[in-house]
């Protein structure tokens, strides 16, 4: 069985950023942070204990903030 790859199925991936989340980081707080930060991110899931995606509305804004916020992520996350 061979599976194609859909076009907006590779744009979503050139806008997220998955994350190891830090230990001890309440959710609830990280999540409102997160939004209040972040102007571009439309959405951010948990992807089980530790990990989550963090979408956002394009590629660029994903490529700045991965070069511009690494302060601010290095308090809520070990490895982008």
């Amino acid at each position: 069985m061979v599976f194609s790859t859909k076009k907006h199925d590779t744009d979503w991936l050139k806008q997220i950023l998955i994350e190891t989340i830090s230990s001890g980081i309440d959710y609830d707080s990280f999540n409102n942070k997160v939004f209040d930060s972040v102007s571009n991110c439309i959405d951010f899931r948990l992807l089980g204990a530790n990990k989550g995606v963090l979408t956002l509305q394009y590629q660029e804004a994903m490529s700045h903030l991965l070069e511009n916020g690494r302060t601010l992520w290095s308090c809520f996350f070990d490895e982008l």
